[in-house]
């Protein structure tokens, strides 16, 4: 970074008005081009405000951040202190900052560490909100609906397979009804992975299916054909839930099956019996 730009810019990160708040909130939406730009002086002066004391500017910093703000591994391994306490002192009573906020942690849980279940989501549970948890599990599906295979692959067998387990024992916290409606979204955008993640799907409680989009998705889906047997089981379990408006669509994926083994076929004609 030039030495005039540099003197300026710590000018505006040090000013105390209100000009100085504009400045350090649009300085830190680019903290990730500051940090390539000049490693050292992004770290001295726009790094720590991410956890400054003063409610002002850490909240300056985040809004500029969480507008314009992007991040990549070197940038993630600076700002990890500031993350875990912005998760317990962001504004919870601004919806879109926070949801915004959770956006970015939860691309820190799937892109940026080997595990999250060491600290990334015990924190999560920790300090966050059934609101946050929620938002966690939505964006996660919008990132598997992106992913390549084989980095869905290696995220299940790493840490995915893990957490779902351990969510149906309680582990963190007891799935809230709407967290399985969220992860039963996954299902269709999982792939090869279908069979492993429809077993665990199936063990959870049983819930009103309301708003969720799996079977919206399933009806033309290829895993309908492909995995027969854990299709059905599938059904069968959500035969068992509210399925409210979804009925036609169960029947309409059901249709599509290609021959069961007897003893199956029989359980999901029972259990389609139920939904009418």
């Amino acid at each position: 970074m030039p030495d005039d730009y540099r003197q300026w810019f710590t000018m505006v990160v040090q000013d105390p008005t209100s000009k100085g708040g504009l400045g350090r909130s649009l300085l830190a939406s680019q903290t990730a081009f500051l940090f390539g730009l000049d490693e050292t002086w992004t770290s001295n002066n726009i790094i720590p405000l991410f956890s400054e004391d003063d409610r002002h500017k850490f909240a300056q910093a985040w809004d500029g951040f969480l507008v314009w703000g992007r991040l990549y591994p070197s940038l993630v391994d600076a700002m990890m202190p500031a993350f875990f306490i912005a998760l317990q002192r962001l504004n919870a009573n601004l919806p879109d900052h926070r949801r915004r906020f959770i956006e970015f942690y939860t691309s820190v849980a799937v892109f940026h560490v080997s595990d999250p279940l060491q600290q990334i989501l015990p924190a999560l549970f920790q300090y966050g909100s059934i609101e946050d948890r929620l938002n966690f599990t939505s964006q996660l599906g919008y990132f598997l609906r992106q992913m390549q295979q084989t980095d869905k692959q290696q995220m299940w067998s790493t840490w995915l397979n893990r957490y779902w387990i351990d969510r149906l024992q309680g582990v963190l916290a007891p799935l809230d009804d709407a967290e399985i409606r969220n992860m039963l979204d996954w299902l269709p955008n999982l792939g090869e992975l279908f069979p492993e993640a429809s077993i665990l799907a199936s063990r959870a409680n049983k819930i009103a299916i309301e708003h969720s989009h799996l079977l919206f998705q399933l009806r033309d889906s290829e895993l309908v054909t492909c995995f027969p047997a854990e299709m059905a089981e599938l059904l069968i379990y959500l035969c068992n839930c509210n399925v409210g408006y979804h009925a036609d669509n169960i029947r309409t994926v059901a249709a599509r099956l290609p021959e069961l083994d007897p003893h199956l076929k029989h359980r999901l004609d029972e259990a389609l019996a139920l939904i009418g």
